[in-house]
């Protein structure tokens, strides 16, 4: 289960980091082409996580007409931590 706070700040600190953006412009994409979805990513016992919330955060192109589902073939993943 996500927080609020949690589920809204995810894309803001996703479209911020600096390697995912430039990953967006290798596919000629920009921050406002896409929206993020962010899911929990469970608890894989690891020491370096403990006392962490862990996340996946896929990102996808937007539809052309905003109307249509996006391809989640195309997700693009920012690696944040």
């Amino acid at each position: 289960m996500l927080l609020l706070e949690e589920f809204m700040s995810s894309m803001q600190i996703a479209l911020a980091d600096k390697t995912f953006v430039k990953g967006l412009e290798k596919r000629s994409l920009k921050a406002d082409d896409v929206f993020c979805l962010p899911l929990t990513a469970g608890n894989f016992l690891q020491q370096s996580d403990k006392g962490k919330r862990l996340m996946k955060v896929p990102c996808y192109k937007n539809p052309p007409d905003r109307t249509s589902t996006p391809n989640p073939s195309r997700a693009c993943l920012p690696k944040l931590t």
